[in-house]
């Protein structure tokens, strides 16, 4: 899909698919990922999305989503 592709507001729209859970389950990790993903490629927008995913998550969350966003980032 665009988000795998590259695309920012793809990588953004991802984010607050699994953030809000439109269909798919909700997930804060998933969103936190692509969130992570779409602000490192200069999207203003995720960088809130992914501070309001930071007081949802625990610390543990917030480390699995950035290794994923790292991972997702090494083979992209």
């Amino acid at each position: 899909d665009a988000a795998e592709q590259g695309n920012v507001e793809a990588q953004l729209h991802a984010a607050m698919i699994y953030f809000r859970g439109f269909g798919v389950s909700q997930d804060y990790v998933k969103s936190h990922m692509w969130a992570n993903i779409a602000a490192a490629n200069g999207n203003d927008a995720a960088r809130g999305i992914r501070t309001k995913l930071d007081a949802r998550l625990t610390p543990a969350q917030v480390g699995e989503a950035q290794q994923l966003a790292r991972k997702w980032m090494e083979s992209h």
